[in-house]
């Protein structure tokens, strides 16, 4: 039996148990391990090529490192290798505060959309927890969340293909070695 989604009733006052930081209108949010395997480079990439530094839109990824590597260093080293001023780009807000779960439910609750190119889930919770809110949800067409996730229900990331799993993922997790993955598609986006 799959996992269950804990009660995720929205808070009566988003903002209550969690204060987001951004004045963005709109906000992706995207939860994930910081891992290759989430697709996190993919969505940075395709964030840099869908918005400007002016749009009134925030990114905000509920992240953690693992291993001591450290999102905030790897993103703007990121943002720099694909040719962009870190301090000239779409607002990205980084949460890497530990959250209980009725803090989480509030970060959801103050987000209009939830997005997550992974490179492939074992099932998904973050996407069952976002449409459990009522959250519009953008994912890889690709992996176990499509047991639940069609074109009806949410946005699919189209995939250019399969690739080996690449040997820093695999050696971070040997689970991973000799599996392959998808390549979520940049493109899909347009």
């Amino acid at each position: 039996m799959p996992f269950g989604v804990p009660d995720m009733k929205t808070p009566d006052a988003p903002g209550s148990d969690y204060a987001l930081e951004t004045v963005a209108s709109f906000r992706f949010l995207s939860v994930f391990e910081f891992t290759r395997r989430k697709g996190w480079d993919v969505l940075l990439r395709a964030w840099l090529e869908a918005f400007k530094p002016e749009d009134d839109v925030a990114l905000v990824l509920r992240t953690y490192g693992r291993g001591g590597e450290d999102p905030v260093a790897a993103l703007t080293e990121e943002i720099i290798r694909l040719g962009h001023d870190p301090a000239r780009i779409p607002e990205i807000v980084i949460v890497q505060d530990r959250l209980s779960d009725r803090q989480m439910i509030d970060l959801y609750a103050q987000c209009q959309a939830f997005v997550l190119p992974t490179r492939g889930e074992g099932w998904g919770m973050p996407y069952l927890e976002a449409m459990a809110l009522g959250l519009p949800v953008i994912a890889t067409r690709w992996s176990a969340h499509l047991e639940f996730l069609n074109d009806q229900n949410s946005f699919l990331i189209d995939i250019d293909g399969l690739s080996d799993v690449d040997g820093g993922q695999a050696k971070v997790d040997p689970l991973y070695a000799g599996h392959r993955w998808a390549e979520p598609s940049v493109a899909s986006h347009r």
